[in-house]
C-alpha cells in the first residue's frame, strides 16, 4: 500500500480480535487500519477452511472459459473463491433483454491488458487466476475525492484485482506427463489435465511467484552487548528530524545470477506521493507538484503497467517551475501495446534503482539516509529470486532514535517482503481454435449451504 500511513500495524500472530478505542485517546490512522485487516483476515481465513484454496458456487461460478478461437476466449461471469478472496466478475456493459451482461473476453478483461495473445497455433495452454489485492488513491479513481470539499484527498482504497492470464504448456513439460505435442486427442487431454496440471500445481505456482523471494535486514540503532562495552557512532542511530515510513521495493526483477542484475529503489514517503501527469519531451505536467522538488527521483508510469507487474521508468527532476517538472534526461519509452496512453502518472522516489547486492557480513550495510541502513540476505536453500513490486516497509521514530523492526538478541532479523501476495486458480486447458471447455474445466465447485439435504 503506498498510501500515507503511520505504519502498518498488523500482525496475525498476535491473535488480536478488535481493536478498542479509549475515550479522550490520540487516535492514529494504524489503529483503524489494523481494525480492518482484523476483520479481513478472519473473513477470508473462514472462507478459505470453508471453501478450500479455490472454488465457486454451483450455478454462479465465475470464470468458465468459453468460445476459444485461435486467438481469445470468453470468460464466465459469477463469483469465485481463491484463498478466500471473493472475486467477482459481472461481465460488462448494460444488461441485455435475457437479463444477462456481455461476457469479458481474455484481451479485453478490466483489469489486464494482454500483450501476449493465444499466437501458438495448435499448442496447449493452461488458463489460470491471478488474484492480488491493489491499492487505489483519487489518482486512479477521481470518485474517491469529495467534490463538497473541493476534491480534498482523504482516505485510499484497496481493490481486489483479477486477471485471467495464459501459460504455454511447453514441450518439456508435456513430456514429462509422457504426453506428445501437437494434435492431442481427448484421452490424452485428460492425462495432460490429471497428471500435469492438478498433481503438479504447485510447481505451476512457482514460475509466477517464487518461493525464495529475498529476505532483508534493516537497522538503524546498535545496542551495546553485554560485556562487549563499545562506543556507538553517531552514525548508528536514526537522524531525521521526522517520523517516516520507510518503502524498499524491488524496480527491476531477477536473481544476482543474471546479467541484468535486480534493483531496487526507496522511498521515506512509504511512495505514496503521486499525480497524474502528461509528458511532453523532457517537460513533466503534474497536477500536484506538492512533495515534488528537483534532485528527486520521479517514476513514469500508468496504470496498465502496474496492473501487469511492470515497473516504470526512474528519471531525476532537474527543476521545477510553474507546474512543470524537467527532467534531466530524454525519456527511453518501454515496449508498450498498441495505442497505450504512457506515462499517466508520476511517482516520488528518493533514489534511483539500486542494484542489489547480498549479505557481506557486519560491516557491509547499505545506508539509505539519517542511519537507516538495509542489508539483502543470501538465501539459504534456493537462490533469492526478486519479483518487481515486492516491498519492505520500515517506520522510524525521532523519540527513540531508532526504527521499528524484529530483532533477537539485539540483532535484526531478516524478513520476508511485507507484500505484494499474489493467489492463483487453474481454470482451464484449451489449445487455440477448440472449444474445450466441459471436458477440461479446472475449476472446483461446490454447493451452498441451502442445497445441502
Amino acid at each position: 500500500m503506498k498510501a500515507d500511513i503511520t505504519k502498518n500495524t498488523f500482525n496475525p500472530a498476535k491473535h488480536f480480535s478488535r481493536v478498542m478505542m479509549q475515550q479522550g485517546r490520540v487516535q492514529l490512522d494504524a489503529d483503524w487500519n489494523e481494525q480492518t485487516s482484523i476483520l479481513l483476515h478472519y473473513m477470508q481465513t473462514l472462507a478459505k477452511d470453508l471453501i478450500g484454496e479455490h472454488a465457486g458456487p454451483q450455478g454462479n461460478a465465475a470464470f468458465e472459459i468459453t468460445e476459444v478461437s485461435e486467438t481469445d476466449f470468453s470468460i464466465g461471469v459469477g463469483n469465485y473463491y481463491v484463498d478466500g478472496i471473493l472475486c467477482e466478475c459481472e461481465g460488462k456493459g448494460e444488461v441485455n433483454v435475457d437479463g444477462n451482461r456481455e461476457l469479458y473476453k481474455y484481451t479485453t478483461q478490466p483489469y489486464y491488458q494482454v500483450k501476449d495473445q493465444l499466437t501458438k497455433t495448435e499448442n496447449t495452454y493452461l488458463v489460470y487466476l491471478d488474484v492480488w489485492e491493489r491499492h487505489l488513491t483519487y489518482v486512479e479513481d477521481e470518485s474517491i475525492r469529495e467534490v463538497a470539499l473541493l476534491g480534498a484527498d482523504t482516505a485510499t482504497r484497496a481493490q481486489i484485482v483479477w486477471q485471467v492470464k495464459v501459460e504455454y504448456v511447453a514441450p518439456e513439460y508435456v513430456k514429462s506427463g509422457g504426453i506428445k505435442l501437437g494434435a492431442l486427442s481427448a484421452t490424452e487431454l485428460k492425462n495432460l489435465n490429471s497428471i500435469n496440471i492438478n498433481q503438479n500445481w504447485l510447481e505451476w505456482k512457482k514460475l509466477w511467484q517464487p518461493e525464495a523471494r529475498g529476505l532483508l535486514k534493516a537497522k538503524a540503532k546498535q545496542i551495546d552487548v553485554q560485556d562487549e562495552p563499545c562506543t556507538v557512532s553517531p552514525d548508528s542511530r536514526y537522524r531525521g528530524m521526522e517520523n517516516q515510513l520507510y518503502r524498499v521495493e524491488i524496480h527491476k526483477g531477477g536473481k544476482l545470477s543474471n546479467t541484468d542484475k535486480p534493483s531496487f529503489k526507496w522511498s521515506r514517503d512509504n511512495g505514496s506521493v503521486v499525480s497524474a501527469a502528461k509528458l511532453n519531451g523532457n517537460e513533466l505536467n503534474l497536477d500536484n507538484t506538492q512533495g515534488f522538488t528537483s534532485g528527486k527521483w520521479v517514476e513514469l508510469t500508468s496504470d496498465e503497467q502496474e496492473l501487469r507487474g511492470e515497473s516504470g521508468v526512474l528519471l531525476n527532476i532537474n527543476k521545477i517551475e510553474e507546474g512543470i517538472l524537467y527532467l534531466d534526461t530524454a525519456v527511453i519509452f518501454p515496449q508498450l501495446p498498441i495505442d497505450e496512453v504512457w506515462p499517466t502518472k508520476a511517482r516520488l522516489w528518493d533514489s534511483s534503482e539500486i542494484e542489489i547486492a547480498e549479505g557481506g557480513g557486519e560491516d557491509k550495510w547499505l545506508i539509505l539516509e539519517d542511519g537507516v541502513q538495509i542489508q539483502f540476505q543470501p538465501p539459504q536453500d534456493l537462490d533469492n529470486e526478486y519479483r518487481v513490486g515486492d516491498y519492505w516497509l520500515i517506520a522510524a521514530r525521532v523519540a527513540t532514535g531508532d526504527i521499528e523492526w524484529s530483532t533477537k538478541d539485539g540483532k535484526p532479523l531478516a524478513i520476508t517482503q511485507h507484500g505484494v501476495e499474489h493467489h492463483y486458480a487453474p481454470l482451464a486447458i484449451v489449445i487455440n481454435g477448440t472449444n474445450l471447455h466441459n471436458d477440461f474445466d479446472l475449476r472446483t465447485l461446490f454447493k451452498n449451504i441451502a442445497s445441502f439435504k
